[in-house]
């Protein structure tokens, strides 16, 4: 069973129900863009710690900042980086 709880244009929350676990609450994120806002990147890092029970650990000021360098591609059918491979990422 599946069912959409809450969703902003950005971050859909979903119950999920899986006969192996007990609950799932998977979120969706929007494109891999969406990362390079500082907020975007916060709701998402708040989201995982709201999805493993840790909200009560959530700080207003944490460090939510990329590691390393981020060039995503743009959003859109046919945009992706031809020939790049996981591989080649390392």
């Amino acid at each position: 069973m599946r069912r959409v709880i809450w969703s902003l244009p950005l971050l859909t929350l979903v119950a999920v129900s899986v006969p192996s676990i007990q609950a799932a609450d998977p979120f969706l994120v929007g494109t891999s863009e969406d990362l390079l806002t500082e907020a975007n990147r916060r709701l998402m890092v708040n989201a995982c710690y709201w999805a493993l029970g840790l909200e009560k650990q959530i700080k207003a000021k944490a460090n939510v900042g990329l590691v390393g360098e981020y060039h995503p591609t743009p959003f859109g059918f046919g945009t992706h980086t031809k020939g790049l491979t996981p591989a080649a990422l390392h």
